[in-house]
């Protein structure tokens, strides 16, 4: 649990030697971790910046099936991604909702009108198949008039528009699920230490990797930890660990970026994702925390992977036009942007010559006490850590524990007695899971007041107090999305947030104001506009 963590008291187990080190604090480590843990493995999850500060909390906040892909011809993927989705649902709901999804369909794209509704009787099928043992089925596709709609959606383009179709997939907030899904191995006896780095492999006489140095990177200790397997979870970043051990993968980084606008300047009730003018790509516009944010490009990332991703002018020009080509009346422009961020996909190569032609699915690769894990979709994280702890068993003795797989988090019958909205008490409760008594019990009254979409100030100081918040972008950017969905990236209520972290933390005024020039150069450079804009 995080109730009560203290980085200090996880270091000291560094002392002791592990079944499983997961390098990679993103959804795929987390993952890993999770499923080692609940086995009854020993084990340590390290990452050497913040946790989801990667692609984890960049993507595009969809927990789907995929209906690309289907498009692509991978029907396994989406079959899996499907049931995956349904499954986190089941058990996750209010940390990932249901997300009705709007294609509408003009005359140049006559003939989507007859190949989608297809696409999505299958997904429907799919469906179907992965909820059989429930009398209830949610996810239904339904074509829709013109009529219908433009009623819910007034801005959207009605030039030669012939109707459209409807289905559902769903949405979640990336970074408070990566947290959640670390939670669960917390609770489980895992030890996960963020701002600690992998330095170099430790190695037996017959050159297997036996462990690792690790170095703190916020007081420069370092410890050689011994393990009986490493697991590399490392994304787009695992090429350093790949020529370290002389591993031969064909890693693509690719980037996406979106943008971020208001809701009043650009409010939409559902998806509403349709074709690029100039390329043909599917884009979409959705409604999250409160916002609207549009995406994704797809283009190769050429840039230096020791820098954080940032959007680019001629990404953000794309965006833009894609948004004044299926909103014309709104006339959007670089001033209604409140943010943007840009996540690298870490794709193994297939040898496509365009980006999205690309396959998602992961690949795993075993040498020499390493286990290598790459690629994949947020949707399906919990089969990619039970596929990758397979492959580590070979190295393990037989897990102490059996458990159900297909148990994700820990749920309980439990209901606060709050005056607070109702709604807002439910995302709470799926934010904090089985830390949720102790959230509340500690939570002030004058601490109950909602900042954004439901978010109240109380978070903040739960964030500050438990969940490991070592610099301010960690609570501003991904314990809490104040850094992507408030203008300036929340500077206004800065004042109101200093008491708190100042209080938890012991920062006195000097490191405040230090942290918070980090915090908005951080911002400023790589969650806002382009340069050049």
């Amino acid at each position: 649990m995080w109730y009560g963590y203290k980085r200090e008291d996880q270091l000291e187990y560094l002392n002791s030697d592990f079944d499983i080190i997961v390098i990679g604090g993103g959804i795929t480590g987390a993952g890993v971790f999770k499923e080692a843990t609940r086995l009854g493995y020993k084990c340590l999850l390290v990452e050497k910046n913040d946790f989801a500060s990667g692609t984890s909390s960049a993507s595009s906040k969809m927990v789907h099936g995929g209906l690309r892909y289907l498009k692509e011809g991978d029907i396994s993927l989406t079959f899996e991604s499907v049931k995956e989705r349904e499954l986190i649902l089941s058990q996750a709901r209010y940390l990932v909702d249901p997300l009705i999804y709007v294609m509408p369909i003009y005359k140049d794209k006559r003939l989507i009108k007859y190949v989608i509704p297809l696409f999505l009787k299958i997904y429907d099928l799919f469906s179907i198949i992965a909820n059989w043992h429930n009398k209830k089925i949610n996810f239904k596709t339904k074509k829709l008039d013109v009529k219908s709609i433009l009623k819910d959606i007034p801005n959207l383009r009605q030039q030669d528009l012939i109707g459209g179709v409807k289905f559902e997939d769903s949405v979640t907030d990336d970074s408070r699920l990566v947290l959640s899904v670390l939670r669960e191995g917390l609770s489980q006896g895992g030890i996960a230490i963020n701002y600690l780095e992998a330095i170099y492999f430790l190695k037996d006489k017959k050159n297997k990797i036996v462990g690792l140095v690790l170095k703190d990177k916020i007081n420069g200790r370092e410890f050689e930890v011994y393990s009986k397997v490493i697991v590399c979870a490392t994304g787009a970043w695992s090429k350093k660990i790949t020529d370290i051990a002389n591993v031969n993968l064909s890693l693509r980084p690719l980037r996406g970026s979106h943008i971020i606008m208001s809701r009043e300047k650009f409010p939409v009730p559902f998806c509403v994702t349709g074709f690029h003018p100039r390329d043909g790509r599917p884009l979409f516009a959705f409604p999250w925390e409160g916002v609207t944010v549009i995406g994704t490009t797809d283009i190769d990332h050429k840039e230096d992977l020791l820098n954080h991703p940032k959007i680019d002018s001629a990404e953000f020009d794309y965006l833009i036009e894609w948004v004044n080509f299926m909103f014309p009346s709104l006339n959007l422009r670089e001033k209604d942007v409140i943010s943007s961020y840009s996540g690298v996909r870490p794709i193994v190569s297939a040898g496509k010559k365009l980006p999205s032609k690309e396959p998602r699915k992961h690949t795993i690769i075993e040498q020499n006490g390493l286990i290598l894990v790459v690629g994949g979709k947020l949707t399906t994280f919990r089969k990619i850590a039970i596929d990758t702890v397979e492959h580590a068993k070979k190295y393990l003795p037989d897990p102490p524990i059996n458990y159900n797989p297909k148990r994700i988090f820990t749920t309980f019958p439990w209901y606060p007695e709050e005056d607070l909205d109702e709604g807002v008490v439910l995302h709470l409760l799926a934010r904090y899971g089985i830390d949720s008594p102790n959230f509340f019990k500690e939570l002030r009254e004058d601490e109950k007041k909602v900042l954004y979409n439901g978010r109240i100030l109380g978070e903040l100081r739960w964030s500050v107090r438990h969940e490991v918040v070592i610099h301010l972008d960690d609570l501003m950017i991904r314990r809490t999305r104040i850094g992507l969905v408030m203008r300036e990236g929340g500077r206004d209520i800065l004042p109101m947030i200093e008491p708190v972290v100042k209080e938890e933390l012991g920062w006195d005024h000097k490191k405040w104001e230090e942290e918070k020039a980090r915090y908005i150069k951080i911002w400023e450079k790589y969650y806002y506009l382009p340069k050049d804009k």
